[in-house]
């Protein structure tokens, strides 16, 4: 062979095998964004202790913040601030929705795995806990305002940020897996709610059981038990196996499902012409019910201290506004019920039941207590399922676009904060209002 002949040659297998290996880590790379198929069904102990993995990833995600709102109870005869610490950290909560748009704004122009958010917010839960512990009876002073709490406002800013910001990343996160396990985080959501209030009323403020130290420290070793359980399901072949299986591709004829990337982009090509607003239109539905669903929700802590004005019954109405929810997202993993309206529309009749003995009196009560009970326990049920339903419904919707479902699931966290914003400061106008004549405006609305 001639020379040159032959330095041509080397040269094109050369190029040839670099094109290879380029190509084969460019699918390497662009398969890890499409989960993979596990080699055999799930079984049903995989269910089970998967199902009980993403109900602690759940639980860690606002369990600082339910923490801190559930010891005001014991803050308030402690710091300077007395009864006004509770709405110093609920409008520190609400300021900390900011981090809401940032995130999506990164993910927006210059996109980073969720999985990386889903660490630093772990972490960042994590990190709270010693500097709360050590730290949050210090006071800064301000001319204006006498003694300020500033590291427990400050920690609660940083809680409400990783709590807010994670109803956009979890549910983002879990939409690569299968869907009994987005109810199961829903239902870890409410758990952890749940556990903040046990844990306050076992340490009761007016007996206080136990130091708020000893309150963080526990929920420090729980974060720990968090932490440990992302890490099996991110970083071992069991936890891997638990995503959801690759689209089907009969149409290639190479079986029922992709075995690859290129198999499943081959029939499922990403598509130019789509853009973003167009995924927010087509899925406006879900989108404005979880909204509605959220402001609806928040809206009945302003009502509750109204409804009885025995501290146990308040305690009772509190837990059954905790409790029932995550009972309610329970649900959703036997029962789906994709068209969303009806929920909305349920929670919407019985705030306005709830609120009528309100309005209809200043002093005592003819509805009986165990009938609230159970209107309370209806309406926490259907908005716990509805909430959890949203992301099922995105799930459906956009199940051959992973993409689009990760993209239009952060939005519908969103509108979840939206909302829950917008209810909390209905609840502020309310208690700082004439009460009646909010409730029957609010009731009209």
């Amino acid at each position: 062979m001639p020379e040159k002949e032959k330095s041509s040659t080397t040269r094109t297998s050369v190029g040839s095998f670099a094109a290879e290996v380029d190509e084969d880590s460019l699918l390497d790379e662009q398969a890890s964004l499409v989960p993979s198929q596990p080699d055999e069904p799930l079984t049903w102990q995989s269910l089970i202790l998967g199902y009980l993995c993403f109900v602690m990833l759940g639980i860690a995600p606002q369990l600082i913040q339910n923490a801190l709102f559930s010891e005001t109870a014991v803050l308030k005869s402690i710091v300077p601030e007395e009864k006004e610490i509770s709405a110093y950290i609920v409008t520190a909560f609400m300021v900390a929705n900011i981090f809401c748009l940032i995130y999506l704004c990164i993910q927006r122009y210059r996109p980073i795995t969720d999985t990386f958010f889903v660490y630093i917010i772990m972490l960042g839960n994590l990190a709270l806990c010693p500097i709360i512990i050590f730290l949050w009876k210090k006071t800064f002073f301000l001319e204006r305002w006498g003694n300020v709490s500033w590291i427990l406002i400050l920690c609660s800013f940083l809680a409400g940020s990783f709590g807010n910001t994670a109803t956009l990343v979890f549910f983002a996160f879990s939409s690569y897996y299968h869907s009994i396990f987005t109810t199961a985080l829903s239902v870890g959501f409410g758990v952890g709610g749940a556990i903040t209030t046990i844990m306050a009323l076992v340490q009761d403020p007016l007996v206080k059981r136990f130091p708020v130290e000893v309150f963080f420290l526990s929920l420090g070793c729980l974060l720990l038990v968090t932490l440990f359980t992302l890490i099996i399901v991110l970083h071992t072949s069991w936890g891997r196996s638990l995503k959801r299986p690759t689209y089907d591709i009969t149409d290639t004829g190479r079986g029922s499902t992709a075995s690859s990337y290129s198999d499943y982009m081959s029939v499922n090509p990403p598509s130019e012409e789509v853009k973003p607003v167009s995924h927010l239109r087509a899925s406006l539905s879900p989108l404005f019910n979880m909204f509605w669903l959220s402001m609806i929700t928040f809206f009945v802590p302003a009502v509750i201290p109204f409804l009885s004005d025995e501290p146990r019954n308040m305690m009772y109405m509190n837990a059954i506004f905790l409790v029932a929810p995550p009972v309610g997202a329970m649900v959703t993993g036997w029962l789906k019920v994709y068209h969303l309206t009806w929920s909305s529309v349920i929670v919407s009749i019985l705030l306005c039941v709830i609120i009528i003995p309100v309005i209809k009196t200043t002093q005592t009560f003819s509805v009986e207590f165990w009938i609230v009970c159970i209107l309370l326990v209806c309406f926490s049920l259907v908005s716990g399922y509805g909430s959890t339903m949203v992301y099922l419904r995105i799930q459906r919707d956009w199940d051959r676009e992973p993409r689009v479902m990760e993209k239009v699931s952060r939005w519908a966290g969103f509108a979840n904060q939206i909302g829950a914003t917008i209810g909390i400061v209905i609840n502020d106008i309310i208690i700082r209002s004439n009460v009646e004549e909010m409730l029957l405006v609010a009731a009209i609305f």
